[in-house]
């Protein structure tokens, strides 16, 4: 029987994030709000948390990786998913949003906001 496919989302997760290309904006953070779809394939038999994929993990990986110092949203999106993948082998595609919000250097811009999709090889 094949296992099923399951997602589940983070939304708005906010960070202060060292991000940009602007000395000011790798000095005093940024605020980002991040997104993350993850799907993934187990077969659930039990009403337990090795069943599944927890959220704390993807939540966990997802501070770690925004809290290193980046000059681009890709970088940071890039190392996030890299770093689900490594810890979390049932996953089989993430998205990632990240928002980064009043980018001080658009100043008419509410958020500048980048996404990236990928699937396990």
């Amino acid at each position: 029987m094949a296992k099923s496919l399951w997602k589940i989302s983070l939304r708005q997760i906010a960070v202060h994030a060292r991000v940009g290309i602007h000395d000011e904006e790798q000095l005093n953070r940024n605020e980002v709000l991040i997104d993350a779809d993850i799907w993934f394939s187990m077969d659930i038999k039990k009403d337990e948390i090795d069943e599944t994929i927890d959220y704390k993990l993807i939540y966990d990986l997802i501070l770690a990786e925004s809290g290193v110092p980046s000059k681009l949203l890709e970088t940071m999106a890039m190392r996030i998913v890299k770093s689900i993948f490594k810890r979390a082998k049932a996953v089989k595609k993430i998205r990632i949003r990240l928002a980064k919000q009043n980018p001080k250097y658009l100043p008419l811009v509410k958020e500048a906001v980048l996404e990236l999709e990928k699937v396990r090889s």
